[in-house]
């Protein structure tokens, strides 16, 4: 028996074709010739956005650093938290007023709220809020009933700390009798725990009410002076006792 000429073609996807072989791929599309720049116009976009932000962090930077400069320029030239007699922490004191004032960046005791800590190679000691404190030969803190201008200043009540040398150890009597009228009596007296020597109220060359307190400190005595130019003075006092009361030896 003769075969018939067919030809079976088995696709297990298309399934029986008849006939002669198939074609059923065509041909793919062609592509665009044309480059595709879009991921390389996106890196340029990225690039140049973190270039923006950078910018305006940098702007925004400098604008707060110079926004702060001039509040410690002004505060630091005008001294207004103290004459204004603003109530602020001594930490906030200390960072308007800079390295001038050596303040301590710690919060004063109980019973010193809003006081401020001075300390040099010699001492510590707390100074009363809106009181002015400048340091030369010797430390002096300053209060005013009005404080215009230089020219017409009207003080209230000045204090002054100075260190005396005492290489021989000699008693107090001995080495400040010279710097006393006349007469003075020493008193003992116990002030902020310490025991010193104090001189009552007595009257200075100028005819102002002023007292004195002597501590020993190893090789030196701290002559703290008050002295007051109002006729009542209590309230100055008062802060006097609790200044010479602060004062540490280092």
């Amino acid at each position: 028996m003769s075969s018939i000429g067919l030809k079976f073609n088995q696709d297990p996807l298309r399934g029986f074709t008849l006939g002669h072989k198939h074609q059923d791929n065509k041909e793919p599309p062609k592509e665009d010739s044309k480059p595709d720049y879009s991921y390389a116009g996106a890196k340029i976009a990225g690039k140049h956005s973190h270039f923006v932000v950078l910018v305006l962090m940098l702007t925004v930077f400098v604008m707060v650093a110079g926004v702060l400069w001039a509040l410690y320029v002004f505060f630091h030239n005008s001294k207004i938290i103290n004459m204004a007699g603003v109530r602020v922490t001594s930490n906030l004191k200390a960072f308007i007023f800079g390295e001038e004032e050596k303040s301590v960046l710690r919060e004063p005791p109980a019973g010193y709220e809003n006081w401020t800590y001075f300390r040099n190679n010699s001492y510590e000691i707390l100074s009363p809020p809106g009181w002015e404190l400048k340091e030369g030969e010797e430390l002096t803190i300053r209060k005013y009933n009005l404080k215009v201008t230089n020219q017409f200043d009207s003080l209230s009540a000045i204090f002054k700390i100075k260190r005396l040398d005492n290489p021989a150890n000699l008693p107090i009597e001995a080495v400040v009798s010279e710097s006393l009228p006349t007469g003075v009596e020493l008193i003992k007296k116990q002030i902020g725990g310490q025991s010193a020597l104090w001189t009552k109220e007595i009257y200075d060359d100028e005819n102002f009410k002023t007292e004195k307190t002597f501590w020993p400190c190893g090789a030196s005595i701290f002559e703290v002076k008050a002295v007051y130019y109002n006729a009542g003075f209590y309230e100055e006092q008062k802060i006097f006792e609790k200044f010479t009361g602060s004062l540490k030896c280092l």
